[in-house]
């Protein structure tokens, strides 16, 4: 499969990401973002202010939406990868994340974290094996469905050993 990521994502293209998202709801979704398409597309134009975004096309196929929310010149972090159910295990993901972390490390980016809830652990493997490393556990971080959950973090960093996508 011949995969592209493409910056910024397009706005007429948003709905699809709410679609990615809903195919599994609960490892995307806290009681705090929106509730519907609409809401969901005034918060995506919101960010495109101030984040930046990728569309990730396999063979000429949107699947996927990646965010990034800069921090400073050296830090920064994802704000979203979502990949729609059909290219998920088809390695698609792993090369689109790893193509926008060697643009992001050519920019001068040395640390991009990346949070996810903690009971995602499908999320945790595909981080690590592109070698992110993990930072720490967020007790009682957010709310979903009412109940408080805790959030991982993990970071890959530019000069890391374990680095696999350079």
């Amino acid at each position: 499969m011949k995969v592209q990521t493409f910056t910024p994502f397009p706005a007429e293209a948003i709905s699809l990401v709410w679609d990615w998202m809903n195919e599994f709801p609960l490892a995307n979704f806290d009681d705090y973002g929106p509730n519907n398409l609409a809401e969901f597309v005034e918060e995506m134009a919101d960010r495109s202010l101030r984040e930046s975004s990728w569309i990730v096309l396999a063979d000429g196929d949107p699947v996927g939406y990646v965010g990034y929310i800069p921090i400073t010149q050296r830090l920064g972090t994802f704000h979203g990868i979502c990949f729609t159910k059909r290219v998920h295990g088809s390695g698609v993901a792993h090369e689109a994340i790893a193509s926008i972390l060697r643009d992001l490390y050519r920019l001068g980016v040395e640390k991009v974290a990346a949070s996810f809830f903690s009971d995602n652990l499908r999320v945790g493997r595909f981080l690590t094996s592109l070698g992110a490393v993990d930072e720490g556990l967020l007790r009682e971080h957010t709310l979903r469905n009412g109940e408080k959950m805790n959030m991982r973090v993990m970071a890959f960093f530019k000069e890391a050993p374990c680095l696999r996508v350079v």
